[in-house]
């Protein structure tokens, strides 16, 4: 069992698990990861959690304009942290720890889910990514995808079922775009499912997390 703490740069990375696990699950997540923690424990398996990133900055794929009152407008460096995540942070922790020969697996939630199906459209290096509650509904987003298929082999979407239930012209669109996503990556033949949630965005992040895990230990 590891439990350990790094620093690299303006990241924290926490590693916990199984080091002998064949699985590594990599999460960006800031809180709620206790239950996620026990899921790891109780199933053997090995955790990366990376915190500490700038979310409109280091998950977003293109600048835009902030779409909701009291936000942030999107700074669009996702390529930049993906250069810094593959060529530093992931061969670093590969040198470190030995998980050259694991399989890999990115989550994400929110904006964090939106750049974990982005980075599969970059790279093949995961091969499942759990994108729970993502922000798909990014402006022009799934016209990107309509044009970079994701390398990843199983891809997990959820959304709560009252994400879309807003005046919001862009986020009231996020169920369509979750289902325009799902249609393209049935098209490409992937492992794929939509799982609709209770509730709405704000709710149960972890344990819609743990879903997307359960749903892919189970293949």
């Amino acid at each position: 069992m590891i439990s350990q703490n790094i620093s690299f740069q303006n990241k924290t990375i926490e590693l916990f698990g199984e080091e002998s696990s064949p699985r590594v699950f990599l999460f960006h997540l800031e809180d709620e990861i206790s239950l996620i923690k026990e899921w790891v424990k109780e199933h053997h398996q090995l955790a990366i959690f990376i915190s500490h990133c700038d979310w409109e900055e280091d998950f977003t794929p293109y600048p835009h304009e902030k779409v909701f009152k009291g936000g942030n407008d999107f700074i669009g460096e996702a390529d930049f942290y993906l250069k810094q995540l593959m060529g530093e942070i992931i061969p670093t922790l590969n040198q470190q720890y030995n998980l050259q020969n694991k399989e890999k697996v990115l989550c994400g939630y929110s904006l964090s889910g939106l750049f974990a199906i982005y980075v599969s459209t970059k790279t093949n290096l995961f091969s499942s990514i759990i994108a729970a509650s993502s922000s798909l509904w990014y402006p022009s987003f799934i016209d990107y995808l309509k044009e970079h298929p994701s390398y990843a082999k199983d891809i997990y979407l959820s959304i709560g079922e009252k994400e879309s239930q807003t005046k919001n012209e862009v986020l009231s669109k996020a169920l369509e775009c979750q289902l325009e996503a799902f249609t393209l990556f049935r098209m490409q033949n992937k492992n794929t499912i939509l799982d609709i949630n209770p509730g709405g965005h704000f709710q149960d992040s972890d344990k819609r997390i743990i879903k997307g895990l359960e749903w892919l230990i189970e293949g």
